[in-house]
């Protein structure tokens, strides 16, 4: 019997460390992200592939407070962030746009009740978060999106920075669109 943990961390070619798992298959099952640029009358504008995540210091903490310690789970958000952020990012140095409460723009909550029940895929527990919609734009266009970060506050940068997405590409979002983006985690 195997009694190691096998979620674990992974470093990805940039460097930057995953969570996730390396499966019997060999191959890495990481948390994965997923974005959609949808226009106004519901069409899709773009879509993104599934893509990895990276796990900030913060959210290394966070993790273990709440797993090993029992400490109280913080309240997660989205947010949409330019640039790229790494391990040490915190809510004082990533780069968001737009800014919260402006041009249609605010993180999204990802509650515990988003999420849907652990089940089997593929001889392995995954569960997915319910889409989570960002606008639609106004004003002006959201423009060089690269990654969505989860953060724990709605608004400015109290909070911490646990963990980061890359979409599929440089996206934006034009004036009278919406970025809908979804969450999968899957462990071995």
């Amino acid at each position: 019997m195997d009694s190691k943990i096998k979620l674990g961390f992974y470093t990805d070619a940039a460097g930057r460390r995953v969570l996730g798992t390396n499966g019997k298959d060999g191959k890495w099952h990481p948390t994965l992200g997923k974005a959609t640029v949808v226009n106004a009358d519901g069409s899709i504008a773009s879509e993104g592939s599934w893509v990895e995540n990276l796990l900030a210091d913060e959210g290394e903490e966070s993790i273990l407070n709440v797993y090993f310690l029992e400490a109280a789970n913080p309240t997660k958000f989205l947010c949409l962030l330019q640039g790229t952020p790494g391990e040490t990012t915190t809510m004082a140095t990533m780069t968001e746009s737009p800014a919260p409460g402006a041009n249609g723009y605010a993180r999204q909550q990802i509650a515990n009740t988003d999420w849907g029940a652990p089940a089997l895929d593929s001889g392995d527990f995954m569960t997915t978060a319910a889409a989570e919609t960002f606008g639609p734009a106004t004003g002006s266009n959201w423009t060089s999106l690269t990654y969505v970060g989860l953060v724990t506050t709605s608004t400015g940068t109290a909070g911490k920075f646990l963990a980061a997405i890359a979409l599929s590409g440089t996206t934006s979002v034009l004036i009278g669109q919406s970025l809908v983006y979804t969450l999968s985690m899957k462990c071995q």
